[in-house]
């Protein structure tokens, strides 16, 4: 059971003698209302909004009492009848406007915590739109172009190892006002899975030591540590990582480069040296960049050591499509941050090196290149929001 203590008050209500008071020497009541999670470019348009009031009911009587009354609103395109969650009542006292402040703030937090089980979620939204530009069978218009140049030294047969494989959306991914939404960008996934409402925790499975998924966490932990009141991680990358790692997995998604992944027919398992056609460093940009304009992140990290699989060039088209500017270099390569914007929503884009590389596992790497390209990205993103 939570503590009152703990409840963090993101609704503060007003002094007592706001809502207790005089006009013409009669008592009065004011009525205070707002709301939780309108979407600062959207509106209420794709959101489901927590809504809340507060006021005296027989202001000057005997009877006078205080009442909370809070209630969810559907988004405006997919209106239904508002659901009313509970009324509470207290004595019109100092003493009870505090527990129907504790008591507005413990359902807004079981709203936070509940609200990708109602609601239209960021992974309703992006199934949705992608469905929309691709049709019900969500096919990549590409596949044949793409598929048709792909070839092998050692097989002249070539297999799909997964076609199309879009975002993994974190369950809390964009849930919460004041948290930054962090899209990291791999180079591609490693199975079949296709969409996904929530991120298979690289924390929970066998790939938890994968290098590139240590550089994801630290990442990861690093940027949010503040936001969710924890430790920063030690600039260090350990197969033990972050201990409270997955809170931080549970808000960002995962995008990856590459959609389509095709393998010698004699080689089904194959995971790395994957063949990339110029066909498809073309298309799979394209295809990431409207990714992109659906999440609207406030923050993408691009994890890539080789210029020869996240290519210059997509990476200038990358830049160009968000009208990106360089905020900081450190090193040349080694860490980078540029400022832009999605759909006119300020974002920062950063660089680093990979994972698996030598360079990301030093202690030099992570104190004097890393993290300050985070600090600057963290700073950005409080300034514009």
């Amino acid at each position: 059971m939570t503590n009152d203590n703990e409840i963090k008050k993101e609704i503060v209500l007003p002094q007592y003698e706001w809502f207790v008071n005089k006009k013409d020497n009669k008592p009065v009541s004011n009525i205070f209302t707002g709301s939780y999670g309108t979407d600062k470019q959207h509106g209420c348009a794709t959101s489901t909004i927590f809504n809340y009031k507060v006021h005296v009911v027989d202001v000057g009587k005997d009877t006078a009492h205080i009442v909370g009354e809070c209630y969810i609103s559907k988004p405006w395109n997919n209106q239904n009848q508002k659901e009313l969650l509970s009324v509470s009542k207290a004595e019109c006292s100092y003493s009870g406007l505090n527990d129907i402040s504790l008591w507005l703030n413990k359902e807004l937090k079981k709203f936070i915590e509940n609200k990708t089980n109602g609601g239209i979620t960021m992974f309703e939204i992006y199934k949705n739109k992608i469905q929309e530009m691709f049709g019900p069978n969500n096919s990549c218009p590409h596949y044949a172009e793409c598929r048709k140049y792909v070839k092998y030294s050692n097989c002249n047969k070539i297999i799909d190892k997964f076609v199309f494989d879009r975002a993994r959306i974190g369950e809390l991914y964009g849930v919460e006002n004041n948290i930054p939404k962090i899209v990291m960008v791999g180079i591609e996934g490693f199975s079949s899975e296709q969409v996904i409402s929530t991120v298979i925790h690289p924390a929970l499975t066998d790939r938890a030591v994968n290098p590139h998924y240590r550089g994801v966490k630290y990442i990861l932990a690093y940027l949010l540590a503040d936001f969710l009141g924890k430790d920063k991680p030690q600039p260090k990358i350990t197969k033990k990582g972050v201990p409270w790692v997955n809170d931080a997995l549970k808000r960002y998604t995962l995008c990856n480069l590459y959609k389509c992944a095709f393998v010698p027919e004699n080689e089904p398992d194959k995971e790395k040296g994957l063949c990339h056609t110029r066909e498809m460093s073309s298309n799979c940009i394209n295809l990431l960049i409207k990714e992109i304009k659906i999440l609207e992140p406030d923050i993408i990290v691009i994890q890539s050591s080789n210029d020869g699989v996240f290519t210059e060039t997509m990476r200038t088209k990358l830049y160009q499509e968000f009208s990106c500017k360089k905020t900081l270099d450190i090193d040349g390569s080694a860490a980078n941050l540029y400022e832009g914007y999605v759909n006119s929503k300020h974002i920062s884009i950063i660089r680093t090196m990979h994972g698996s590389d030598w360079t990301f596992k030093t202690h030099n790497y992570i104190e004097n290149c890393l993290n300050p390209i985070l600090d600057k990205a963290i700073e950005i993103y409080e300034s514009t929001n």
